[in-house]
């Protein structure tokens, strides 16, 4: 309790509690229009540094990241929006600016996810082809099951990558075939001895 004089304490108390209950009151109803203020600027605020951090990862091509920021920066957008006179046709944009940025990232990704998987097609089209290399080698050589062994790797790595869908696949299919030719003949060789 506060401490008061003796003489009209009591009373003394009770205007002090009835000022801090009028005072608590006041700030009840005037702290709704605060807060929305307030949650609105939080919003606005999160949303813009979510959406420079997906800018960030963008151009350092985590193209993953950047669509899920952006993805995040339009929902603290549109949270926004809801807020009553936090809507601004600027916000109207971002969101749209948000969900677009997305999907662009999310293309590049596959894009990005496309040109790794024709590199790893190339990389071992040219693993293959060394490996028949070596069995050419070894049939000069008369070295049979040294070169069946050698075009039956490069026929085994050609068919994993086989198929009609890229340029490299097609390639890889026909060397394939000649790699069957190649090693039915040595087979007949081998037999013939």
């Amino acid at each position: 309790m506060i401490p008061v004089s003796r003489k009209g304490g009591e009373m003394m108390v009770v205007k002090r509690i009835g000022f801090v209950f009028m005072i608590m009151s006041l700030f009840v109803i005037v702290n709704p229009v605060s807060l929305y203020a307030s949650s609105c600027q939080h919003l606005k605020a999160q949303a813009q540094r979510t959406f420079d951090d997906a800018m960030e990862a963008s151009d350092n091509k985590y193209y993953e990241e950047a669509a899920e920021l952006y993805d995040e920066a339009a929902e603290y957008y549109t949270e926004a929006s809801k807020i009553d006179g936090c809507l601004c046709p600027k916000m109207k944009d971002n969101i749209r600016i948000s969900r677009s940025n997305a999907n662009n990232n999310r293309k590049a990704m596959r894009s990005q996810e496309q040109y790794e998987a024709e590199v790893e097609i190339v990389d071992k089209y040219r693993e293959a082809q060394a490996r028949y290399n070596q069995g050419e080698y070894h049939a000069r050589k008369k070295e049979w099951k040294k070169a069946l062994y050698a075009y039956e790797d490069a026929l085994e790595m050609w068919e994993s990558i086989a198929g009609p869908r890229t340029v490299n696949g097609s390639k890889a299919r026909q060397a394939a075939q000649k790699a069957r030719q190649r090693i039915a003949s040595v087979r007949e060789i081998m037999t013939g001895y």
